[in-house]
């Protein structure tokens, strides 16, 4: 949504492969949102690989060799889009002036890139309290109680590798 808003509409996306369900539900919100926002779905945008920062390296530079390449590319996760900051980085691609960039996860690294990269943290300390509350009440019940499906909604920390579509 946040690349949508500063205009970009030419968005890839490199999905890492991880036994995680994250990961592929992080793949499905990114076509959910490119119907709802009427994009064509276009294949090449979508690069999937391992887990990584070398396969976020390899997948940017795919996503840059495309003769109409993304004016911006939401990773997965920090360490493939910190990758794909490299790539930028080695093939002369000026982030955020050229190319904008979205990460997801906000690990400590994310601060430490030049630029910082721009990310979408889970709410952990929120994630940490409902399971806890959880625990709690299964224990003063002393039985099993019904499992229940918690969404908490993302955070963006907005830093410097996105901007404006130029």
């Amino acid at each position: 949504e946040y690349l949508y808003k500063l205009g970009h509409r030419k968005i890839g996306f490199i999905n890492g492969v991880y036994p995680n369900s994250s990961k592929s539900k992080r793949l499905k919100a990114y076509l959910d949102f490119l119907e709802e926002k009427g994009i064509n779905k276009d294949d090449t945008l979508i690069i999937t690989c391992l887990y990584g920062f070398d396969h976020g390296q390899e997948a940017m530079k795919k996503l840059i060799s495309l003769g109409q390449r993304p004016t911006a590319v939401f990773a997965a996760n920090d360490i493939l889009a910190i990758g794909a900051l490299q790539a930028c980085h080695d093939l002369k691609i000026r982030v955020p002036e050229d190319i904008s960039l979205v990460g997801m996860d906000d690990i400590y690294a994310a601060k430490a890139t030049t630029p910082q990269l721009t990310t979408v943290s889970k709410p952990k300390y929120d994630e940490g309290c409902q399971a806890a509350q959880f625990l709690i009440e299964r224990m003063r019940r002393n039985k099993e109680i019904q499992p229940r499906k918690l969404t908490f909604e993302p955070i963006l920390i907005e830093r410097h590798s996105a901007g404006v579509v130029s």
